[in-house]
């Protein structure tokens, strides 16, 4: 892929494919849940399931190079499109959407498809997008109404999001569907050796937001002597919570290794024996479902969409958002008691297979694509002509 901020995947298959063109900010490796989703589409498409017929060209429109880029990528994407719409060469044109610039961005991107009569899927991700547009000006919020109101359809990451969205826009109800994320299978992570420390794994943005100060503090007070080491893995306000490491007689217990790419993640997940994750606002993290795949028990914070994932004391521990005593008295249990983490960790192994599994979430997606498509080459209805006149 070139730095352009597009890239195409085509399935050769005997017929027109389905062409579809898939919005994303930062491109293929970006740092994020929208990227990373994609990324596993993507590389499913191209691998097992080449038969769907499917043609998905990716245009960036952000980019991974911070501010000073990302009117190139942005203006790329747009002349990447608009060729697309003149050459009538895509059928769906699918957003990735979180909440910010990003609805700006991409509501041109719609306008545009829709007025080449081609439909478009928004895929809604940020947990906290009602509230966004709840808060958004006047301007703003007549924007996102409009996005959504001219789309084919908009899919959620968990019916409390869906319920959310169609309060503010109750006329787009019928277009909501509920799909959760998923992630391709991988192996159980290792079991540790007696006596070995117990590992905790934070994955995601350095932030308040995140939980990562909560998680810090938590670590500070456990009150156990089982050996334990925490990672905590990714970008962000990183000073900050170096500070708070030191300030807390942590330096020795807890390791920032920063941003790690797809192998890192696989290594870190493979030694981890406690995923943790006390956010204060998410979507659907995909970090939770890999930790599942990978058998590990989860705690994480009780938020719309992770509590249709994580069940309370069968695949994990949902702690109340920002109670740092309940969130440390979770670690301690699990860092204390090996045949629990193991118990949790094969039913969210179980579940992973059963429901976030990344195979039959590609075959959905193809469904809705073409359901879609299907809808908008529909010819309008036409009174029946030959029907008396009264």
């Amino acid at each position: 892929m070139g730095t352009t901020g597009s890239s195409t995947t085509t399935l050769a298959v005997a017929g027109a494919p389905l062409r579809i063109g898939m919005v994303a900010p930062l491109g293929r490796g970006g740092r994020g849940g929208m990227d990373r989703l994609a990324d596993i589409v993507i590389a499913e498409l191209e691998g097992p399931a080449r038969g769907q017929g499917i043609e998905v060209v990716r245009l960036t429109t952000r980019g991974p190079r911070g501010l000073p880029y990302s009117a190139w990528y942005f203006v790329v994407a747009l002349a990447k499109l608009a060729l697309l719409l003149i050459g009538r060469r895509l059928d769906v044109l699918h957003i990735h959407l979180a909440a910010g610039g990003s609805t700006s961005r991409k509501s041109l991107l719609a306008g545009m498809a829709r007025l080449a009569g081609v439909p478009v899927i928004v895929h809604v991700h940020s947990g906290r997008f009602p509230e966004y547009w709840r808060e958004a000006s006047p301007a703003a919020a007549q924007r996102i109404a409009r996005l959504l109101d001219g789309s084919a359809m908009i899919i959620v990451l968990c019916r409390a999001h869906g319920d959310a969205i169609a309060e503010l826009l109750p006329s787009i109800r019928d277009r909501i569907t509920v799909l959760a994320n998923a992630t391709p299978s991988r192996p159980r992570a290792r079991i540790p050796q007696p006596g070995a420390p117990v590992t905790l794994t934070f994955l995601g943005i350095l932030m308040q937001q995140k939980g990562v100060g909560d998680l810090l503090s938590a670590l500070a007070k456990l009150d156990t002597e089982t050996p334990w080491h925490a990672t905590v893995a990714g970008y962000g306000y990183l000073d900050e919570f170096l500070r708070q490491r030191a300030d807390l007689d942590l330096t020795g217990k807890v390791s920032f290794p920063g941003w790690l790419d797809e192998a890192g993640v696989d290594d870190l997940l493979s030694r981890t024996d406690v995923y943790v994750l006390p956010s204060y606002s998410e979507g659907l993290p995909m970090s939770i479902l890999e930790a599942f795949a990978a058998g590990v028990p989860v705690v994480a914070t009780p938020l719309p969409a992770i509590v249709e994932v994580v069940e309370d004391g069968r695949t994990g521990c949902l702690v109340p958002v920002g109670d740092v005593d309940a969130l440390a008295a979770a670690l301690a249990r699990l860092i204390d008691d090996a045949p629990l983490r193991r118990r949790m960790g094969d039913a969210g192994r179980v579940d992973h297979a059963a429901r976030f599994a990344i195979e039959p979430y590609v075959e959905k997606l193809a469904d809705l694509w073409r359901a879609v498509r299907r809808e908008a080459k529909a010819p309008a209805a036409m009174p029946n002509a030959a029907e008396p006149q009264q």
